[in-house]
């Protein structure tokens, strides 16, 4: 059932976040077509991400499908991750926990958009499941080796943080007997770890021509630059991910979150249980060293989400265990409330899931649907023209959904607006293509310039101009309002009145509408609409 959710998400969910795109969608894009756009963090100066976690997606299929099909297959392999933990708490733990995951597993919102996410921190959830699975079997010098690989996997192909989660295995090492037994497995594991980070640095070391290793870059960018950090890009409150929590996972979120002192009302009473208090700290560790940071995102929270539901399983089953005894100890009469609050909390949980994951679909699809109209107008409209046709973007050039709903002959250009921070560049030409495809455009021949494109040599090494690591504007990445020849963005945006619009969408105006109807699926809501304009 996890799976069909799965397969709806990967053609459903919006993309949460412009960093899913901009870092690896338009890279991946750029390596099937050799057109895309580079942030500063693929610049070789800088070099802070890796183009291995992209590169084995790079097969071609038609752009739009390419993309669906890509999302489809993280989601898949995302299940696969989920159906080996649950089958392992199952086994290791507690049926009754590894049913409550899977409900929860299939119905949250929080799955439903961190499955298909082409995000280091959806892969580093992937490998953290089979490596969390793994922590609750008993100890083998097979199972603690596969443990490491796969921790080492999601460290340095994924998202470099994850070691954090590491440190609380070790923690949990002391509380057991055969703790220097399993040390020395480990140490044994660290010995293949080249297995896994040597092909990440040959990839690299392809791409960059030089030896780059990426996820130490990204940790010392954000823990020990003086010129950069996480927090020039915004900073939240301390409560955003209780908030970021309760939309994704509503009451089962609140279970999570009482696990612990559940687990402890459980040693009270001398109940037998096979679930571990050091088990339910990975949660706990993650969420407050996530909360003491000033930059919050969502996708940060991606690792534990699976283990927000385990958390929540345990959680459950411990309470309804204690109905059981309350019923033994004190009156028979109360049994009944074990049925009605397990059932009761599962119809909330779902019923609540499901408006948040039809007010995502419903309220955000509009990008989805307005790029989707650029293949309505192209062919033929740019090989008519015999010239590039540009489509631009204002405001809105952060729900920009990459250049797979792009059609050949068209690109994208950024308009100044309000915001201030560094926008992404096109990739660089080559030196030796760069005459050769000047040559197609002077001739009017826009296919074979997109030819040419697709075949040029790639420019990954190629140090780039006016970029720095402080988020500073740079000038050279707008387009003038001349040069545009469509304009996608909202009905309200000053810059549409400068077009006349083609295909309008409804989108949510989150302004005006109230926070529980923005929220979920319900109550009054104020729209406004998404377009793609025409010049006038």
């Amino acid at each position: 059932m996890s799976l069909v959710g799965g397969v709806l998400s990967s053609y459903f969910s919006p993309i949460q976040d412009c960093d899913e795109v901009f870092n690896y969608w338009e890279p991946l894009h750029y390596l099937e077509h050799g057109l895309g756009f580079q942030t500063w963090e693929y610049a070789p100066q800088f070099g802070l991400r890796s183009y291995a976690y992209v590169l084995p997606l790079a097969f071609p299929l038609p752009k739009t499908i390419k993309f669906f099909v890509t999302r489809f297959l993280l989601a898949v392999v995302c299940w696969l991750c989920e159906r080996y933990l649950v089958k392992t708490v199952n086994k290791f733990v507690s049926s009754a926990v590894g049913w409550y995951m899977a409900v929860f597993l299939t119905f949250s919102p929080g799955m439903f958009i961190s499955a298909p996410a082409l995000l280091p921190s959806s892969f580093a959830m992937n490998c953290f499941m089979v490596a969390f699975g793994l922590t609750l079997k008993p100890a083998t010098l097979k199972r603690v080796v596969k443990y490491v690989l796969t921790m080492v996997l999601g460290i340095t192909w994924g998202w470099p943080f994850l070691a954090f989660l590491g440190l609380i295995y070790l923690f949990h090492l002391l509380f057991q007997q055969n703790r220097l037994t399993v040390l020395l497995y480990l140490v044994q594991g660290t010995i293949l770890t080249p297995l896994v980070i040597g092909p990440l640095l040959l990839i690299d070391y392809q791409f960059y021509q030089d030896l780059v290793f990426a996820p130490g870059n990204i940790v010392y960018y954000n823990l020990f630059s003086n010129t950069g950090g996480p927090e020039l890009y915004g900073t939240e409150p301390w409560w955003f991910y209780i908030a970021n929590g309760l939309l994704n996972f509503n009451i089962v979120f609140i279970a999570a979150l009482a696990s612990l002192p559940i687990s402890l009302l459980a040693w009270l009473f001398k109940m037998q249980t096979n679930i571990t208090r050091t088990s339910l700290l990975y949660f706990y560790g993650w969420f407050g060293l996530l909360s003491l940071q000033p930059h919050k995102e969502e996708r940060f929270m991606y690792v534990i989400f699976p283990i927000i539901c385990y958390n929540a399983g345990c959680a459950l089953h411990i309470l309804l265990q204690l109905v059981d005894l309350s019923a033994r100890k004190l009156s028979s009469k109360i049994a009944f409330l074990k049925p009605l609050f397990q059932w009761g909390f599962m119809l909330v949980f779902c019923v609540l899931s499901l408006l948040r994951i039809t007010s995502l679909v419903s309220h955000y699809a509009a990008p989805f649907q307005v790029y989707g109209e650029l293949q309505n107008i192209h062919p033929p409209a740019a090989l008519y023209e015999n010239r590039l046709l540009n489509v631009c973007v204002g405001r809105e050039w952060y729900r920009f959904p990459s250049h797979y709903f792009v059609p050949e002959g068209m690109r994208i250009g950024f308009l100044k607006t309000e915001f201030d921070g560094l926008l992404p560049k096109y990739y660089q030409q080559h030196p030796k293509d760069r005459q050769t495809l000047e040559q197609h455009l002077s001739f009017g021949d826009v296919a074979s310039f997109e030819n040419h494109l697709r075949h040029s040599k790639r420019t990954t090494d190629l140090i780039v101009e006016n970029v720095n690591d402080r988020n500073q504007e740079a000038p050279d990445t707008h387009m003038s309002l001349e040069k545009c020849d469509y304009f996608i963005g909202t009905t309200d945006e000053p810059l549409s009145s400068h077009f006349k619009p083609f295909v309008c969408y409804p989108f949510l105006n989150s302004e005006l509408t109230p926070t529980l109807s923005r929220a979920f699926y319900l109550g009054p809501k104020q729209w406004k609409e998404y377009c793609l304009f025409t010049t006038q």
